[in-house]
């Protein structure tokens, strides 16, 4: 896992955990015997860094999915944290990251403009989690997908930053539904084969 996620790597107080420093968005906080945090949970920086590894903090969202789904997946978690190596990593795949067209706005420019652009009813229903309308929390879930899509010009991983901001974000959102796929990463993809029309960022908001 050290070769898999190549970035910062120290030694913890303990003297038995290693603890591997990256850039990204992790899918999912996880315990056991591999535990995935966020910025917002607290750890103390030991600076004992392992000579092989690098001494800067790397962007490595993709395969840290890549290393959560080969885990979470696995019969023998134990096992798979012990042996993950950088083919099972690049094997998981992950968000489609080039977009179709080139809007290139920031999320909270999407935002706004999805706000109060035409459909902007549906969009804030859906933002703060709402399903109504739709048959399920899955099929809501790939409309505002598709509505993202629209203004982020197919940005897969701007969609998934955006669906984490809204209160559509869930723990299932991030759960296994097949053994080498995410529930965001096939919710992104349905709704990118439905859109194929994008926002102009140079005209007034667009339609969806």
């Amino acid at each position: 896992m050290i070769e898999t996620l190549d970035s910062y790597t120290e030694a913890a107080y303990d003297g038995q955990t290693i603890r591997i420093i990256v850039a990204g968005q992790p899918p999912s906080w996880t315990s056991g015997p591999i535990d995935i945090c966020d910025a917002e949970f607290y750890i103390p920086i030991t600076g004992d860094r392992l000579s092989s590894t690098p001494a800067t903090v790397t962007e490595r969202t993709t395969e840290l999915r890549g290393v959560y789904k080969a885990w979470k997946g696995a019969a023998d978690p134990a096992e798979a944290a012990a042996t993950l190596s950088v083919v099972d990593v690049q094997e998981f795949g992950g968000l489609p990251s080039e977009p179709s067209v080139d809007v290139d706005l920031s999320d909270t420019a999407v935002i706004e403009r999805a706000q109060y652009g035409p459909a902007s009813d549906v969009f804030r229903r859906l933002w703060t989690g709402s399903s109504a309308g739709y048959a399920s929390q899955t099929e809501a879930d790939v409309a505002f997908c598709s509505q993202l899509a629209y203004w982020t010009g197919g940005d897969g991983e701007q969609i998934e930053r955006l669906v984490r901001q809204s209160d559509r974000n869930r723990a299932e959102w991030v759960s296994l539904v097949s053994e080498d796929t995410l529930y965001d990463e096939r919710t992104i993809e349905q709704a990118l084969e439905l859109v194929d029309d994008y926002h102009d960022p140079q005209s007034e908001p667009g339609r969806l």
